[in-house]
């Protein structure tokens, strides 16, 4: 399934604005392909990816034996080991739905980021006769899917502010724009994007406010 990330990951990549010295966190990070990907435009920075798993970080370690720029954290995203306002962007790809408690995950990265700093969220989703249900490799298990405008919500409520959702399109590597569906992604399927950003002012806008804001 990786070459199909791939494939959907260069259209957010753009969106991300990256720079040479920018410092990311990739949370559920696998073995890492997102990771080394990152690397290659963060050549000046950090990339720390973070995973619950342990055999995913070694293989990830692994696998990334040769950036010197990449370090691979075992630790589950509710417990970010790591100081604040320190991120510049944080990304989460298919992964945003494996974990136990999404607001604890949002309110760790609001504390990581740093003022102004971004979060892209990716899921691939596939639509059957029902919802929409989470494009799943072999080791994920899905544990809270939620309607993307519920993370909408949950991120407003957080604190983040600029909350945006978007389709992405897709097409499979090597096939003419436009072609919908692989072998291990369906034709009747999607790519959400959801990004959102820390206040610069970080006095501005508390989890409290945008709660107030809601109602």
């Amino acid at each position: 399934m990786e070459s199909t990330a791939h494939a959907f990951l260069e259209e957010v990549l753009p969106l991300m604005n990256l720079h040479s010295r920018d410092r990311i966190i990739e949370l559920g990070c696998g073995d890492g392909w997102a990771c080394r990907r990152l690397a290659e435009s963060v050549t000046e920075g950090l990339i720390i990816g973070l995973d619950a798993s342990n055999e995913l970080v070694r293989e990830a370690r692994a696998k990334s034996a040769s950036f010197e720029n990449i370090l691979y954290l075992w630790s589950n995203a509710e417990q970010i080991p790591w100081q604040e306002n320190f991120f510049t962007s944080a990304l989460c790809v298919d992964s945003i739905y494996c974990f136990e408690d999404i607001k604890k995950v949002l309110s760790e990265l609001l504390r990581v980021l740093t003022p102004g700093g971004s979060i892209w969220i990716v899921n691939r989703e596939q639509k059957e006769n029902g919802p929409s249900s989470p494009i799943l490799s072999e080791s994920s298990e899905a544990v809270s899917m939620l309607p993307p405008d519920d993370y909408l919500s949950l991120l407003r409520v957080s604190g983040f502010e600029d909350v945006a959702m978007h389709t992405l399109p897709y097409s499979s590597p090597g096939s003419p724009p436009g072609t919908p569906g692989t072998d291990d992604m369906p034709a009747h399927s999607r790519v959400i994007l959801i990004s959102a950003r820390k206040p610069a002012d970080t006095h501005s806008a508390s989890p409290e406010q945008a709660s107030a804001n809601q109602l």
